[in-house]
């Protein structure tokens, strides 16, 4: 997106002399149309993410989640599309932070407080949240059959989202990722979980549904559930948790082999991502224990190259399949997929 630059001189360290106070800094854009990139992050970060409502809240949690690396053109369409979608409190925020970035310094507007860069209640992101979660491994198409048909085993839905723990205190929520630093969720998902009482659960995000689907409970009221087994850790989620349109509990199938089977036929006829089979008297136990649930992925149908849209990207052959990233050598193929290549001969130095 292109905009017009302002009319003061601009400093050895690129700023904008900061003689252009930000009433003036926002006259002088005020005639900047959004174009599509923007309009995009409207919908689908701003909408989708139940900020547009939120005024600067919203804004913060914006600026939190995306704004590493955002330059102050983007900050302007930002503004831009907030003040047309009828959002003045988030289109100020956002202003206030095209200033900075393009002046280097911080002024508010009439009638807003003034606020520093975002972070999401509690830690700041990429910190350590304190707790690591449990980690998939992948299973073959064998071991899974076997334990399907083991009564020890209980058998979910992989939701394909993003890892998210969560704890709750006292209506202050805190996430973390997989790796274990602090994230953050969606307002619409933090307001959810904000009244359901002291509790640390472990999740899957769901953004194309903008709803974070929860599989376990960690602790409830200050008790750490951790030790329980799971059987015991998903009737307790189920007692607690109020399902809603931000928060879904994710159902655990157990019993019958005949039952699990029905029900792997069933994912596969929707095209979900997998299911996941965990031991139903196991503890909660973080990466590097002795014990994790496993996960295998089902095949769908073959998804288009991105670049060449009328090539499927990779064709499936209906069968179970081990899941993560590992994959054996094609038939020919002289170095393995995962290994580096050795480097070819240099450059010819001769005369």
């Amino acid at each position: 997106m292109k905009t017009r630059t302002a009319s003061s001189p601009v400093s050895a360290a690129g700023y904008l002399s900061l003689t252009m106070n930000i009433s003036e800094y926002v006259r002088e854009h005020a005639n900047v149309t959004p174009n599509a990139d923007i309009a995009e992050r409207w919908e689908t970060r701003i909408v989708a993410g139940g900020l547009a409502s939120r005024g600067r809240d919203g804004a913060e949690a914006y600026l939190a989640r995306y704004g590493k690396g955002l330059k102050a053109p983007k900050a302007i369409g930002l503004a831009r599309i907030a003040e047309i979608k009828g959002a003045p409190e988030l289109a100020a925020r956002f202003w206030e932070e095209a200033y900075f970035l393009q002046t280097g310094g911080r002024e508010t507007l009439p009638g807003g407080p003034a606020t520093p860069r975002a972070t999401p209640p509690g830690r700041p992101v990429g910190t350590g949240f304190g707790a690591t979660p449990q980690l998939l491994v992948a299973l073959t198409r064998e071991e899974a059959l076997a334990m399907v048909a083991d009564p020890a085993y209980g058998i979910q839905e992989k939701k394909d989202g993003r890892r998210a723990m969560a704890r709750v205190t006292h209506g202050r929520v805190e996430s973390g990722n997989k790796r274990g630093l602090a994230s953050i969720l969606p307002l619409k998902v933090s307001d959810a979980l904000a009244s359901l009482g002291n509790i640390e659960i472990d999740a899957e995000q769901v953004d194309d549904e903008n709803i974070l689907w929860i599989f376990d409970l960690l602790s409830r009221d200050g008790h750490d559930l951790r030790a329980l087994p799971y059987s015991d850790r998903h009737r307790l989620l189920t007692e607690t948790i109020r399902p809603s349109a931000a928060v879904q509990i994710v159902p655990l199938i157990t019993g019958e082999p005949a039952a699990k089977r029905r029900f792997i036929a069933e994912l596969e006829a929707h095209g979900a991502e997998g299911f996941v089979l965990k031991r139903l008297d196991a503890p909660y136990q973080p990466r590097g224990k002795t014990w994790s649930p496993v996960e295998v992925s089902i095949s769908r149908p073959p998804r288009r190259d991105r670049r060449d849209p009328a090539r499927p990207r990779q064709e499936f052959s209906g069968d179970l399949r081990p899941a993560g990233r590992w994959r054996p050598p094609e038939p020919g193929l002289r170095h393995h997929p995962r290994q580096p290549r050795s480097p070819g001969p240099g450059p010819d130095l001769r005369g």
